[in-house]
């Protein structure tokens, strides 16, 4: 006679756990950048998408208000150095921080992060073309951020791809350090 077989409950939830770790692993490794990952896939995801390609950010009307070299040219803002658009320079509520042609904004209190790279797209006006991520835990969505000149800084909008605004307008202001974080409230 067989001899039914016994089961072990703690080795199960072992395997199903060893299992899920595995699958997040494998799914965390393809990701892009903003969404854990380190390729270049949201930049080109975000610029099919939108049928942009990517531009200098210090060849665009932009460069006068960056510490770009000159007053325009290829090179990046400071010579690919980093750079901080913020909206207070004590107490920060939405942050940009701008690595050559990319940009990583955050809207902490409205908990809306963005990571995007410089693009154009014919007949419209140069913009950050990426991925916007809304709660912490939220699906990424394509959007796009634009910036303009205004009142001493930057004003800035992040759009979704049907345009409708997840953060801004609102003015920001260039700095070269990293801004102090501030409290929602």
């Amino acid at each position: 006679m067989m001899s039914k077989p016994v089961l072990n409950p703690a080795a199960a939830w072992r395997g199903l756990g060893l299992a899920l770790l595995v699958w997040c692993a494998a799914l965390l490794a393809g990701c892009g950048p903003g969404v854990g990952g380190t390729g270049t896939g949201a930049a080109e995801e975000a610029f099919a998408a939108f049928g942009a390609s990517p531009a200098a950010l210090c060849s665009s009307p932009l460069a006068g208000s960056l510490p770009c070299p000159g007053s325009t040219g290829t090179a990046s803002p400071a010579g690919a150095t980093t750079l901080w658009l913020t909206d207070s320079a004590t107490a920060s509520q939405v942050t940009a921080q701008v690595t050559g042609n990319d940009i990583e904004f955050d809207a902490v209190c409205e908990r809306v992060r963005f990571s995007g790279t410089w693009g154009a797209v014919a007949g419209q006006p140069e913009r950050f073309y990426g991925l916007a991520r809304i709660g912490s835990t939220g699906t990424p969505v394509l959007a796009m951020l634009t910036l303009w000149p205004d009142a001493g800084g930057l004003s800035v909008v992040l759009q979704d791809s049907q345009g409708r605004v997840l953060s801004g307008p609102r003015l920001l202001r260039v700095q070269l350090t990293p801004p102090p974080a501030g409290s929602c409230n």
